[in-house]
């Protein structure tokens, strides 16, 4: 009986936290992570790709 109990109640917490977490809206997340590819990141990713390719 405790062990069902147990499972309600972790059932519940977690719904809760994963409803908390449903708040961000579209314009929200744009505003976080922005649109498009930093230069930065292109560039790393194309170092990345030199290295691990031998550079060719």
């Amino acid at each position: 009986m405790e062990a069902k109990a147990d499972r309600l109640l972790d059932t519940a917490e977690s719904t809760s936290e994963l409803q908390m977490g449903m708040e961000d809206d579209t314009d929200t997340l744009v505003q976080k992570y922005g649109r498009g590819s930093s230069a930065s990141v292109e560039d790393e990713l194309a170092a990345l790709k030199a290295a691990l390719t031998g550079g060719e």
